[in-house]
C-alpha cells in the first residue's frame, strides 16, 4: 500500500543502523538511546537520543522527546533541540525549521532567514528561530499581475504569460548565454552571473533554467530559494524537463514535514487493533477505532483518508464518510494540495473533494502523491514521467 511504502521509506531514511558513505556507525546504549560513531570509534553523537537520522549535507538530525537538533560531523551540537521540526538544505549555513508551527530557513546561529526579492540576498531577521514573534519570508512578487497576455508558442509548446513575464524566446539571449558559459568555465562565475541572468530576463530558456539552478546552491549569486522557484517556475512553464525535474526535487522532501502534523489516524489504536482518532489534550476519542488503516487530515477540507473492510474512503472530523469507500489505495497526503491520489482498478490518479475525477487513472504508481510546485511523478507504461496539476504529461 502506498501508505505502508511511504511511511517505511521515510523510516528507512531517518533511522538507519550503518551510513556506509560516511563510514559512520549509529549504536544503541542499555537505555535504548541511539548515537552515532565514525569507522575509527570517534563519538560524533553521543547515545542520548530516540532517533539519529542519516548524515546529509555534513550534518546529523537528532530527534530526543519529539525535539530536532543537529549534530556536525566533528560531534559539535550546532543546532540544539527546540524545534518540532529541522532539515538540511543545499545552503550548508542554513536549515529548513518548524517551531510554534511555522516553517522557517534558520541559520546556525538560530536567526530566522528572510529573503529580499529586491536585492536577491539572504538577510538574518533580528528575531531568533526560538522566539514567539518570527519573521516570515519575503515574497518575490508582493503584486502578483493579474492581466494575461495571449497565449504564445515556445519551441512548439504554448504558454500564456503575464505582463512582468519576459517574452520566452530560444534565441533571445542566447549570445549572453553562451559568453555566460565562457565566464563560468573561466571560474568567473561572479560576471557570469550577470550575463545569465540578461539571458534569462531576454526569455532564452536554457537561461531561465540555469538561472534558476545557479539561485539554488549559490553559484555566482547568493543563494535563494525564491529566486530559484520563480525562474525554475518560468522555464518549466514553457515545457523545459529539466526545469520541471528540478523544482519538484527542490521540494519533494519538505513534503516529509507533513507527517509531523499531530491530525493523523495512524497514531492510535484502540484495544481491537483498529485506527481511530484520540484528542490527548482532552483525553477523549473523536473518531472511534474502527478502520484498518488511516491519514493524515487535510487543513482546508478537513478530510482524512481512511480504510475499511480492504477499501479507501474518506472521513471528516465527525467520522462521517464524505467520499465512500471504493478505492485500493490512497496517497498519505491526500488533499493536502486539494487532491488526492486514489488507486481504482489497479491504476492511480487524482480526485477533487467532490470525488471528481481531475486527473484520469492511467498510472501505475504515483512517487509523493502530492503535487509539488504544481508537479507529481508518476509511472506510466513502465517509464516514469511528470504530470501538472490539469494531467498534462512531461516526457524526456
Amino acid at each position: 500500500m502506498l501508505l505502508r511504502s511511504l511511511l517505511s521509506l521515510i523510516l528507512l531514511v531517518s533511522i538507519t543502523t550503518f551510513l556506509q558513505a560516511q563510514g559512520l556507525v549509529s549504536f544503541v546504549n542499555a537505555e535504548g538511546k541511539k548515537g552515532l560513531k565514525d569507522k575509527n570509534g570517534k563519538m560524533i553523537v553521543p547515545a542520548l537520543y530516540d532517533i539519529v537520522m542519516k548524515e546529509q549535507n555534513g550534518y546529523v538530525v537528532v530527534v530526543l522527546d519529539k525535539k530536532y537538533g543537529a549534530y556536525d560531523l566533528n560531534g559539535k551540537l550546532v543546532m540544539p533541540l527546540i524545534y518540532d521540526g529541522l532539515s538540511t538544505t543545499s545552503n550548508r549555513n542554513q536549515f529548513f525549521a518548524k517551531q510554534n508551527g511555522k516553517y522557517e530557513f534558520v541559520g546556525l546561529d538560530g536567526k530566522v532567514i528572510k529573503y529580499s526579492n529586491n536585492t536577491g540576498t539572504a538577510n538574518q531577521s533580528s528575531t531568533t528561530a526560538h522566539s514567539k514573534t518570527q519573521a516570515s519570508p519575503v515574497s518575490t512578487n508582493p503584486n502578483p499581475p493579474t492581466t494575461k497576455q495571449p497565449v504564445r508558442s515556445v519551441s512548439g509548446v504554448n504558454v500564456t504569460g503575464s505582463n512582468t513575464a519576459p517574452e520566452l524566446n530560444v534565441s533571445n539571449g542566447q549570445q549572453e548565454f553562451e559568453q555566460a558559459t565562457l565566464l563560468y568555465q573561466q571560474n568567473k562565475v561572479t560576471e557570469g552571473f550577470v550575463l545569465l541572468l540578461k539571458s534569462a530576463e531576454k526569455g532564452y530558456i536554457k537561461g531561465m533554467h540555469n538561472v534558476g539552478l545557479f539561485y539554488a546552491i549559490g553559484n555566482g549569486v547568493k543563494a535563494n530559494l525564491h529566486e530559484a522557484r520563480k525562474w525554475l517556475k518560468l522555464s518549466a512553464k514553457a515545457g523545459y524537463y529539466k526545469s520541471i525535474d528540478a523544482l519538484w526535487g527542490m521540494d519533494k522532501a519538505a513534503s516529509a514535514f507533513l507527517l509531523f502534523s499531530p491530525d493523523r489516524m495512524d497514531e492510535w489504536k484502540g484495544s481491537n487493533g483498529k485506527y481511530g482518532f484520540f484528542d490527548d489534550e482532552f483525553d477523549e476519542v473523536i473518531i472511534p477505532a474502527i478502520y484498518e488503516m488511516g491519514g493524515l487530515f487535510s487543513k482546508a477540507e478537513g478530510l482524512a483518508p481512511a480504510k475499511l473492510n480492504g477499501k479507501w474512503g474518506f472521513i471528516d472530523w465527525m467520522g462521517k464518510t464524505v467520499i465512500p469507500f471504493q478505492y485500493e489505495d490512497a496517497s498519505l497526503f491526500s488533499f493536502q494540495d486539494g487532491k488526492a491520489a486514489v488507486k481504482l482498478n489497479g491504476k492511480w490518479g487524482f480526485i477533487n473533494p467532490s470525488n471528481q475525477v481531475v486527473v484520469p487513472f492511467l498510472y501505475e504508481s504515483v512517487e509523493v502523491g502530492l503535487f509539488v510546485n504544481g508537479y507529481e511523478k508518476v509511472k506510466k507504461n513502465g517509464k516514469m514521467i511528470f504530470i501538472d496539476t490539469t494531467g498534462k504529461e512531461y516526457v524526456e
